[in-house]
């Protein structure tokens, strides 16, 4: 699994890595201003649970990879606001899922028997809902008609 390497993306893009006790619901956060260097806060509640943190620590990496650059973080106003935060948020995602769940790691679980989201969490040692979102993507649709999967969204 690709998750092992987040860490030298992390360091690589000189992004600072902090652990901080957010207030729930709150488990990730990047921050990136001019003047300063980007940093990714994790919260201190998910350290213990790896599956919860790597996919956590690949969203907020995802981030670094799509915000526009002069993108600072604002309260949401009204509604359009509302939605371009969802669109940079199903980038960041887009961007962790396909990071960490590449097509061909797909392939190998379903070949394996994998075949519902929960044991492909496990499998991935991901979040439920980040393979849930990756399975969603054209390409393992795709994937899983291909070789002939009755693969629902609502496993």
């Amino acid at each position: 699994m690709r998750y092992d390497v987040l860490h030298d993306i992390v360091e690589r893009e000189g992004i600072n890595l902090i652990y901080w006790d957010f207030a729930e619901p709150v488990r990730g956060l990047y921050v990136r201003q001019p003047g300063i260097p980007p940093f990714i806060g994790i919260s201190t509640a998910i350290l213990d649970i790896p599956a919860e943190y790597y996919s956590v620590l690949g969203e907020e990496i995802g981030h670094h990879f799509t915000i526009p650059i002069n993108m600072i973080s604002t309260t949401c106003l009204n509604y359009q606001d509302r939605l371009s935060i969802s669109a940079l948020e199903h980038k960041a995602l887009c961007w962790a899922a396909q990071f960490l769940i590449d097509i061909d790691d797909i392939r190998s679980a379903l070949a394996k028997g994998y075949n519902n989201h929960k044991d492909l969490s496990t499998y991935f040692g991901l979040t439920e809902e980040l393979v849930t979102y990756r399975m969603g993507m054209p390409d393992a649709i795709k994937l899983c008609y291909e070789q002939s999967l009755m693969y629902l969204r609502n496993n």
